[in-house]
């Protein structure tokens, strides 16, 4: 869409120009504008064609105010003098302050005031310039949809067309000028978006914000692989420890069942030497009180009776089937029997075969030493 006053393109929702502050409202049929000499003549002519009633206060006002802009915009020198003649007047000042009350007046009763920018601007000028005058809420009005004061409208039409290429930016909604530094609508208060600035903030902001949540998870992972090797490593202290029980037991076993192992060893010696030949008996003349003795290594002075009754005497002899224990003869001779005593040595099965040179019998005995 394009202004219908200075041409400029506009978006397509805009209530107001955003380069000449222009109202874009359809208008039904052209109207006829005159200017504010034809309807209010100048403050010299009032006063010397004024009638002998007084005039409104409000029409020597509004006449004042608009001989007064219509000479702030004029490009004539004369009427450039005739405004700083007319600055700093007391009739100038009462009168803008009349129209400020007039203006807030209308305000305050729901009227919507629309100023065109121009004119709003040469009010601001008055005020921050000449007057000091305090500020009124007029300054910042909700903008209205018809012209207060139609016999501004025209002159300012003549000065919202740019000079020059520079965007003048004007809010779209109420016409006021927008602070170029915020941004920001200096009647309604809308806040523009302002691209430049703003996106590099922001993609700097969710790059900050990216950055710093890398950083936190990394931290928690960190944290939880900490806390997952710790938890692993007591758990490999604990089973290493398992382990070294279990090696100790092993050993243990091991020893044991070698010692079992030996034990059955004994077990099959006992049970072949049993199998064969005469246990503790060969004649009632040539026998052992004990055929099968069982003694604790550390144990001494074990005995036996063996016998050996021969009318014409005889010669008794030892042979031996393993080193676990000895036997010794009490007496070098004897007539019917003698004491034999037994010395172990270390654990195990030992097998004594007793003989004659009388009759070539032969018995034996088992002697089986423990711990």
């Amino acid at each position: 869409m394009k202004c219908q006053k200075c041409g400029y393109s506009i978006p397509e929702d805009s209530e107001f120009c955003q380069y000449c502050g222009a109202h874009l409202e359809p208008q039904l049929a052209p109207e006829t504008v005159t200017t504010p000499a034809e309807i209010l003549p100048p403050v010299e002519s009032v006063s010397e064609t004024a009638p002998t009633e007084p005039q409104p206060e409000v029409v020597q006002e509004e006449s004042l105010m608009s001989r007064a802009y219509r000479s702030y915009i004029s490009t004539d020198p004369e009427e450039k003098r005739f405004f700083e003649e007319l600055l700093g007047t007391e009739e100038l000042k009462n009168a803008y302050l009349e129209e400020c009350e007039r203006n807030q007046r209308e305000y305050d009763k729901g009227v919507r005031i629309n100023f065109k920018q121009s004119y709003t601007q040469f009010m601001s000028a008055l005020h921050d310039e000449y007057f000091s005058a305090p500020k009124t809420s007029h300054e910042e009005p909700v903008p209205a949809e018809e012209p207060v004061a139609p016999v501004t409208a025209p002159i300012a039409e003549k000065t919202m067309v740019p000079n020059s290429n520079e965007k003048h930016n004007f809010c779209k909604k109420c016409g006021s000028a927008i602070d170029p530094n915020t941004k920001k609508c200096s009647g309604c208060g809308k806040q523009y978006f302002n691209g430049k600035k703003t996106v590099p903030i922001v993609l700097l902001s969710v790059l900050l914000i990216g950055s710093i949540g890398l950083n936190v998870m990394q931290y928690l992972q960190g944290q939880e692989a900490s806390e997952t090797v710790a938890a692993q490593t007591t758990q490999i202290e604990e089973l290493e420890k398992e382990v070294s029980t279990q090696k100790s037991t092993i050993s243990s076993q091991k020893s044991q069942i070698a010692d079992l192992e030996e034990k059955g060893g004994y077990f099959d010696t006992i049970c072949k030497e049993l199998s064969t030949g005469n246990i503790g008996y060969a004649t009632s003349n040539f026998k052992a009180s004990e055929s099968v003795i069982v003694v604790d290594k550390n144990e001494t002075n074990r005995k036996f009776t063996l016998t050996a009754n021969w009318t014409n005497g005889g010669t008794v002899s030892t042979d031996y089937s393993g080193y676990s224990a000895w036997v010794n003869f009490d007496n070098d001779s004897w007539t019917t029997s003698t004491k034999m005593t037994i010395e172990p040595w270390q654990e195990g099965v030992t097998a004594v075969t007793f003989s004659n040179d009388v009759d070539s019998k032969t018995f034996k005995i088992l002697i089986i030493v423990t711990e």
